[in-house]
């Protein structure tokens, strides 16, 4: 049998999502006797009917039906093929739309976006903010893969429609201002269940679960913890803490402003804190877009030369 060309394939998936020859060849600027001649002759090389005809519409055969599904599969991946090669005779251009806490959208465009803006000028991106509380403690962020195009997490996603892809260990540790730790001491974290803790929502209203690395033993342990104020996100919860009100559990390149400023330190000199390995989410296709592949790349490029934050 010989090779299909691509052109008729088209022809026949517009014919079967009009359910009509007519309206297909108008839809794609040709003529009704055009189309029956590709239809029939592409029914001749099969030697299997696509289509039932009546005097009004057609109607797929059982046949047409699994036909049709690999039709439209091919289509897909002829144009995914096309794109790929054309993106790479010129410079990546585009938008892309990345996901992740304010956070880490502010630690992005302030160590990472700088140099994406100089080697791809033409490289739009669209920041795309998530609740960073829920970010850090569970693998939803509320959003549909449709939705973005690069998606910042702690967590592996569940759909295996989508790649995670390791860029570096994060820490998580405890951190007061130097006003707080010098009127309240902690030795050790377990003296927290007497301090004034600033909680999660995401991890309870009234208390939450912390954990923490035992230099020792290497065990993770966890502890519980109360306090009066609680935040939805992370940025009022390092307020806070800036405030003298209280601890504050959070990722180390969260606060690192404030660390580089003394506004506030760790409680336990880094000692008990947790890594975490952060992934870079996207969607799981033949051939990525080149612009996307490029602003991952360098994300990767820039965390392969640190060891963690």
């Amino acid at each position: 049998m010989k090779s299909f060309n691509i052109n008729n394939l088209r022809v026949i998936k517009r014919i079967a999502q009009e359910q009509n020859i007519s309206a297909a060849a108008t839809k794609m600027g040709s003529s009704q006797a055009n189309f029956s001649r590709i239809l029939s002759h592409f029914e001749e090389q099969l030697g299997l009917k696509i289509f039932h005809r009546s005097t009004r519409s057609l109607t797929k055969t059982d046949f047409g039906k699994v036909l049709l599904h690999r039709i439209d599969n091919l289509l897909q991946s002829h144009d995914d093929i096309v794109d790929f090669i054309e993106s790479y005779k010129r410079n990546p251009y585009g938008n892309i739309k990345l996901a992740a806490p304010a956070i880490a959208i502010s630690f992005f465009t302030r160590h990472i976006m700088p140099s994406i803006a100089i080697e791809h000028p033409d490289i739009s991106i669209s920041f795309i903010t998530v609740n960073s509380a829920s970010l850090l403690f569970n693998d939803s962020c509320g959003l549909m893969p449709s939705d973005w195009d690069i998606y910042f997490s702690l967590h592996q996603p569940k759909d295996e429609t989508l790649v995670a892809r390791p860029v570096s260990m994060f820490s998580m540790g405890m951190f007061a201002s130097p006003k707080y730790l010098a009127s309240h001491p902690i030795e050790h974290p377990q003296d927290l269940i007497s301090h004034k803790c600033i909680l999660l929502e995401i991890l309870g209203r009234q208390e939450n679960i912390w954990r923490y690395r035992d230099p020792l033993t290497n065990d993770i342990l966890s502890i519980l913890v109360t306090g009066s104020y609680t935040c939805d996100q992370i940025q009022p919860a390092i307020e806070l803490a800036r405030n003298g009100l209280g601890v504050l559990h959070a990722p180390l390149y969260s606060v690192m402003d404030e660390l580089d400023a003394g506004a506030l330190i760790p409680c336990f000199s880094g000692r008990y804190h947790v890594e975490h390995p952060h992934y870079l989410i996207y969607r799981k296709r033949n051939y990525q877009p080149h612009r996307i592949n490029v602003v991952i790349d360098s994300i990767i490029n820039f965390f392969d030369k640190k060891t963690s934050y």
